[in-house]
């Protein structure tokens, strides 16, 4: 989480502030000292870094039954994992 965190530019300060917790708080969950249990606290921090939980509930193993994602599904699919988004706008002027 700290890497997410660091790669949004926020300190562990404003990244507590925007979650309603400690400083403290993040720095345990970073440290791995406590641990993240709730889905609902996943979902906020998820929504503050802008990425989708399943990102940082980890990779899960799929059910060899389970069907693979073709069309339209698997860009929606894709798209749902897609988490770098430019950190600045770039004007008309600058590109060209």
């Amino acid at each position: 989480m700290a890497e997410l965190r660091a790669r949004r530019g926020m300190s562990q300060q404003a990244f507590a502030d925007r979650l309603g917790k400690s400083k403290s708080w993040v720095d345990k969950i970073e440290r791995g000292v406590r641990r993240l249990d709730r889905y609902s606290v996943i979902r906020e921090i998820a929504d503050v870094l802008r990425l989708d939980p399943d990102l940082l509930l980890g990779p899960r193993q799929t059910s060899p039954t389970a069907p693979s994602l073709d069309g339209v599904d698997g860009v929606r699919a894709a798209l749902a994992r897609y988490h770098d988004r430019p950190q600045r706008t770039v004007t008309a002027q600058q590109v060209s």
